[in-house]
């Protein structure tokens, strides 16, 4: 679990007419993943994995847009909500 308290980013000209300091809104990100794994003869392992990242689905509401956004104006999560699997072998 992670927890981003409100920020002061700075929103410069261009999506918007003058630069001005923004207040982001605080949000919660929640990854949670579950392992397990079968031994497989005496010298191999499989590991099964499922898991999800952001699963509160937390992001930056107020992208700016077109030609003219400000490319640094980004202070929320990089990924939306997703789910993963994974199997691996060890010998």
């Amino acid at each position: 679990a992670k927890f981003t308290g409100s920020m002061m980013v700075p929103h410069y000209p261009g999506f918007i007419s003058t630069t001005r300091l923004e207040t982001t809104p605080s949000f919660f990100t929640l990854d949670v993943s579950l392992s397990k794994r079968f031994q497989v003869g005496s010298d191999s392992r499989w590991a099964f994995t499922v898991g999800a990242k952001n699963l509160t689905d937390s992001y930056q509401r107020d992208f700016d847009q077109g030609a003219y956004r400000d490319s640094g104006y980004v202070y929320g999560p990089r990924f939306p909500r997703s789910l993963y699997t994974g199997i691996r072998l060890e010998f």
